[in-house]
């Protein structure tokens, strides 16, 4: 006999979640972040094996290093004079 009571409150207990909606809009939302952390990550990755080949292309190539150093880095060569036209 309890165990029938036992059920009977479990019952009532996920209809009064599902009408009251707050448990439903929270599995809702949660299911919802993980879809949009899932297309992040996924970003995420396509990006960071693109930096990955940009890396490993400039290190294997020398005139890449030197364009990569001047451009970015601001660096220049012994002697060199370098005029700033801002």
């Amino acid at each position: 006999m309890q165990a029938k009571y036992g059920w009977y409150f479990a019952i009532t207990l996920l209809i009064i979640s599902l009408i009251s909606g707050t448990g439903l809009r929270q599995l809702v939302k949660i299911r919802w972040d993980i879809r949009k952390n899932k297309t992040d990550i996924k970003n995420l990755e396509i990006q960071n094996a693109a930096l990955k080949a940009k890396i490993s292309e400039i290190k294997q190539n020398p005139h890449m290093m030197e364009v990569y150093a001047r451009s970015k880095l601001g660096m220049v060569k012994p002697n060199e004079i370098v005029y700033d036209t801002k």
